[in-house]
């Protein structure tokens, strides 16, 4: 931490606490061994031992709820007190915001959206992890992970977004299916959301280039029977996020701001 404050020049006097993003869920669920879940992670008390580690106080967050909030600081959803966040890390996450609060559940592992069934794409390799019948998890489809693993098996090798956003200038027709596979997964999973928690919008952000998300967004075909098709809408159904791949870092930083000055606003 000593080297990190040097190499950006502020002063430690200055910090307040530091804020830790990781992915969830934090306790030991049935969940524990799915891809996008940090090994080992599910019996450490994660905020005591990054307090030791770096001598101050210390929040851990889920990168999804992080990431919601880090919207809100951007301004993409600063005049929302009710919307979801779809967030793309590994895997994929939902952070919800109600009434101005983060809504954590009762374990704080609210918002696995990537553990949800999904309809299976025509054509998807069955023997993918947690497949039954004609469902699929959605991050087996939808997550950054499944769309390196996508082009890597039709043999395009990318790990940067750069590279990732050339494929897209040059309609790369592998990257194009994966947009349409994973836009019609998604337009399953933004329909729960929109009917269980009937958001003034839904954001699609984090680890994905923008060009990406915008394709998505445009991909997801909304369904007419929803609490969100309505007359006196706002905000559109469903927008790319303004806040780009650091929404979770900003995010976290952002909580430990709104625990020490402003409790009640997205804590």
């Amino acid at each position: 931490m000593i080297r990190m404050l040097e190499n950006t020049g502020i002063d430690g006097r200055l910090l307040l606490g530091a804020g830790v993003v990781m992915p969830g869920p934090f306790t030991l669920t049935g969940l524990a061994n799915t891809a996008s879940v940090l090994p080992h992670w599910q019996d450490i008390d994660a905020e005591q031992l990054f307090s030791s580690a770096l001598s101050m106080p210390v929040l851990v967050e889920n990168d999804a709820n992080a990431a919601a909030v880090g919207e809100h600081v951007s301004g993409g959803t600063a005049s929302l007190s009710n919307y979801a966040f779809i967030y793309f890390g590994s895997g994929v996450g939902l952070g919800i915001v109600h009434q101005g609060r983060l809504f954590r559940g009762g374990s704080g592992n609210a918002g696995e959206l990537g553990h949800i069934l999904v309809p299976l794409p025509r054509g998807l390799d069955q023997s993918l992890a947690g497949i039954t019948s004609h469902m699929a998890p959605l991050e087996s489809i939808a997550s950054r992970s499944a769309l390196l693993q996508h082009l890597k098996d039709a043999g395009v090798d990318v790990s940067t977004d750069q590279q990732l956003e050339a494929l897209a200038v040059e309609r790369n027709p592998e990257l194009q299916q994966w947009l349409d596979e994973a836009s019609a997964a998604l337009s399953h999973a933004v329909h729960v959301v929109e009917n269980l928690f009937d958001p003034d919008t839904v954001v699609l952000g984090g680890a994905l280039p923008d060009s990406l998300l915008a394709a998505l967004v445009k991909g997801i075909s909304l369904a007419e029977h929803s609490t969100a098709q309505r007359k006196n809408r706002l905000m559109p159904r469903v927008m790319r996020g303004h806040s780009g791949d650091l929404s979770a870092a900003r995010g976290g930083a952002a909580l430990v701001i709104n625990g020490l000055f402003t409790p009640q606003t997205l804590s």
